[in-house]
C-alpha cells in the first residue's frame, strides 16, 4: 500500500479577543479523527504553538505518526502467528521471566485478536471494558475481532542483547528519568495491516513492546494506521481488575494521534508492582494537568444566574456539573461531572442491559434542544458499578461513568465538588437538586424543556428511618425532602446530584437513589452519601483527582435525639449538650495527637541525624 504524507500549518499574528466561543483545530466526517487548540480565549493563539514557535501549530493529517516509533519487525529473526479466525500463537517460552503487577510469568501467548495473555491463550473476540473484573492478565493494544486468515502478518520476537536493548533502554529513561533503567530483555509483537473480521479491506497496524531489567516492567504500545471498528479495547487489565488501564480515545481511529509521553501514537506504562502505580492510574513523566479538576470544582462563574427556586427555570450555567445519561436516544438518568473524563451517577442506572454500549453523555446545555451551542456529548468508554450495590435494598448506589474522551472545561461545563469522608450534615442543611425530568408523578417537563432546580433540607437517617421503616435507611444514604408535598426527589434525575454550598464552593452530598412516589407527603427522597465512597472514587480517578471538600455543620444535629412516634425518646436536651461537648472534645482529642505524632517525628529525626 502507498501512502502520501500530508500537514496543516496554522499560522497566528495578532488575534484580538472577542469573548464569544471560537474554535481552532480541526475535524473529519463523523469526528473519526479531530483536535481542538486548547486555549480559553482566541488572543492566547499568537504566543501558543505545539512546535515550539509562537503563533504556530503543525498537524500531520495522513493518519501516521510524526516520529518512527515502531520497533523492527517483519524480518526473518520474527515468528509468525497461524493465519486463522480468532487463533493465538502456541505458548511461548520467554527467555526471562516478566513481572506483571506483582506476578512472575514464563510463558506468554500472542493472540490474533490484539492482546497478550499469560496463563492461557484467548481466542475472545468482542472485548471486554477495562476494567472487566475477570480472572485474567492481559495487555491489549488493541482487542476487537480480527481476522487474518486472508490478510496481514500477527509476529513476534524476543531481544536479550544488541541494538534493541540500547533503544529500549533509552527510551524507558526518557520516560522514566529517574531509574537509571538499564533493559535485559524485550518482546515485540506485531499486527501489521490486519482486517477486521467482515471487512478485509481494512488494515490496521500496531505493536506492544515488553521491556524488562528483570525487577521492573514495562509496556509501549505503538500505533500507525488504524481503520474504525465499533467495538474494541485499548490498555491493559489484572486478575479481578486491581490495577487497569483504558485508553480514553472517542473512537480507535484516534489512536495514532494520541499519547500519555507526548509522542503521537506511543503510550508508555510501568506495569510491575511499583509505586509508580496508584490504583488504575500510571505516573508517567507525561505533560502536566493544564487545568487540574479539583482546583476548579464546584465554583460557579461570576456571570451566572442564580436562577430560581422550587422546581422552576433554572441556568444552566449555574449547575454546570450537571450531567444528562441517555440510551439509545432516550434520556434515562442524571449524573455529576467530577473531572474531565468521569461522570458519577447511581448504579440503579445501569441494571439490566445499560451498560457502556449505546450510552451518550450530555453536557452544558439549558434545554434538552440537541441544537443549544452549549451543548457537548461524549459517548461511554465504561461504567463501573459499585462491587457491593445491592438491589433489593439500594444500599452502594454508585457507579461511575467514564467518558470516550476528555472534556474542556467551560463556564457551561465544569465540575462539581465531593464531600470528603467524615463530612456532616446536619438535619435542615440547605441542599439542592436539578433535573430536566419530570415536574410531579406522571408529569413530564413542558417544552422548551428548560433546566429545572428545587431547594431541599437535609432529613436526619434516624428520622428517615422511621419514615421509611427502622433498617431500611444505611449509613450509606442520606435523606432530604419537604415533609408535605411539592418539593422532592421526583424533581431530580435519578442519578442527578445533590449539592449544597459552603464558602462559595458547591459540595455534592448525595446521588439520587430512589423514594416512594413524587414528592409525597412524609417521604423524602434517598440519596447515595457520597462521603462514604471517597476512596473508591479515587481508585479509579486518580489521574486527574476530583476536589474534595470536607464539609462541616454547626451546632448539634437534632436528629441525633430523635425517636419514632410511639417510641420513647433516646435522649433530652441535657443530651444535646452533651452531644456539642463530645464533637468538641474529639476534635481536641484529635488535634493533641497530631501535636505529638509531629513531636515523635522530630525527636525521632534527632536519634536519626
Amino acid at each position: 500500500m502507498c501512502r502520501t504524507f500530508s500537514f496543516v500549518i496554522m499560522n497566528y499574528g495578532n488575534i484580538s479577543s472577542t469573548g464569544q466561543r471560537f474554535q481552532a483545530g480541526y475535524d473529519t466526517i463523523n469526528s473519526t479523527n479531530y483536535f481542538s487548540i486548547p486555549l480559553p480565549d482566541q488572543n492566547k493563539l499568537s504566543k501558543s504553538s505545539n512546535v515550539n514557535v509562537p503563533g504556530r501549530w503543525v498537524f500531520r493529517v495522513d493518519g501516521r505518526s510524526n516520529e518512527e516509533i515502531f520497533y523492527p519487525y517483519g524480518d526473518a529473526e520474527d515468528e509468525i502467528n497461524p493465519q486463522s479466525d480468532d487463533g493465538s500463537s502456541p505458548p511461548i517460552p520467554l527467555l526471562q521471566s516478566f513481572v506483571y503487577f506483582g506476578n512472575t510469568y514464563d510463558t506468554i501467548f500472542v493472540n490474533n485478536n490484539g492482546d497478550l495473555t499469560f496463563d492461557k491463550p484467548l481466542h475472545q473476540y468482542n472485548p471486554d471494558n477495562f476494567p472487566a473484573y475477570s480472572t485474567r492478565d492481559i495487555i491489549a493494544p488493541l482487542w476487537t475481532d480480527i481476522n487474518n486468515g486472508m490478510e496481514g502478518t500477527i509476529s513476534y520476537r524476543q531481544v536479550t542483547n544488541g541494538d534493541i536493548l540500547n533503544r529500549a533502554s533509552k527510551d524507558i529513561n526518557r520516560y522514566f528519568p529517574n531509574l537509571n533503567f538499564s533493559a535485559s530483555w524485550v518482546f515485540i509483537a506485531t499486527w501489521d495491516k490486519v482486517p477486521y473480521y467482515g471487512y478485509r479491506e481494512s488494515e490496521s497496524t500496531f505493536q506492544v513492546v515488553l521491556v524488562s531489567d528483570k525487577k521492573r516492567s514495562f509496556t509501549l504500545m505503538h500505533y500507525d494506521y488504524i481503520t474504525y471498528t465499533q467495538s474494541a479495547e485499548s490498555g491493559y487489565d489484572t486478575n479481578g481488575s486491581t490495577v487497569f488501564y483504558s485508553i480514553p480515545v472517542s473512537d480507535v481511529t484516534n489512536l495514532p494521534y494520541t499519547s500519555n509521553v507526548n509522542v503521537k501514537g506511543r503510550w508508555v506504562f510501568r506495569v510491575d508492582n511499583s509505586s509508580e502505580v496508584k490504583g488504575s492510574c500510571i505516573n508517567t513523566n507525561s505533560q502536566a494537568l493544564d487545568s487540574p479538576s479539583a482546583a476548579v470544582c464546584g465554583i460557579i462563574p461570576v456571570n451566572s444566574s442564580n436562577g430560581t427556586v422550587g422546581g422552576q427555570n433554572s441556568s444552566a450555567v449555574h449547575w454546570p456539573w450537571q450531567a444528562s445519561l441517555y440510551w439509545y436516544s432516550g434520556q434515562t438518568c442524571g449524573g455529576s461531572l467530577i473531572n474531565k473524563e468521569w461522570v458519577l451517577s447511581a448504579a440503579h442506572c445501569f441494571n439490566g442491559q445499560r451498560n457502556g454500549f449505546y450510552l451518550t453523555v450530555i453536557l452544558g446545555p439549558k434545554t434538552q434542544n440537541k441544537y443549544d451551542p452549549s451543548r457537548i456529548s461524549r459517548s461511554v468508554k465504561a461504567v463501573i458499578k459499585h462491587p457491593y450495590y445491592n438491589p433489593n435494598t439500594n444500599d452502594n448506589d454508585i457507579a461511575l461513568v467514564r467518558l470516550s474522551f476528555p472534556i474542556t472545561f467551560t463556564d457551561s461545563i465544569r465540575p462539581v465538588c465531593l464531600a470528603a469522608e467524615g463530612s456532616v450534615f446536619n438535619s435542615d442543611t440547605e441542599s439542592w437538586i436539578t433535573t430536566w425530568r419530570n415536574i410531579s408523578d406522571g408529569v413530564p417537563l413542558p417544552s422548551p424543556k428548560i433546566f429545572q432546580e428545587v431547594e431541599v433540607p437535609v432529613i436526619g437517617n434516624r428520622q428517615c428511618n422511621c419514615l421509611y421503616g427502622v433498617g431500611s435507611i444505611t449509613d450509606n444514604m442520606i435523606c432530604a425532602g419537604l415533609l408535605k408535598e411539592g418539593k422532592d426527589l421526583c424533581q431530580g434525575d435519578s442519578g442527578g446530584p445533590m449539592v449544597s454550598n459552603q464558602s462559595s464552593v458547591w459540595v455534592q452530598s448525595g446521588i439520587v437513589s430512589f423514594g416512594s412516589g413524587c414528592a409525597q407527603s412524609e417521604f423524602p427522597g434517598v440519596y447515595t452519601r457520597v462521603s462514604r465512597y471517597q476512596e473508591w472514587i479515587t481508585y479509579f480517578t486518580c489521574s486527574d483527582p476530583p476536589g474534595f471538600v470536607q464539609f462541616t455543620s454547626t451546632g448539634a444535629d437534632p436528629d441525633y435525639c430523635y425517636s419514632c412516634p410511639g417510641r420513647p425518646l433516646l435522649c433530652n436536651a441535657s443530651a444535646v449538650v452533651e452531644q456539642q461537648k463530645q464533637l468538641s472534645a474529639a476534635s481536641i482529642s484529635h488535634n493533641y495527637m497530631l501535636s505529638y505524632f509531629w513531636l515523635f517525628l522530630a525527636l525521632a529525626s534527632l536519634f536519626i541525624m
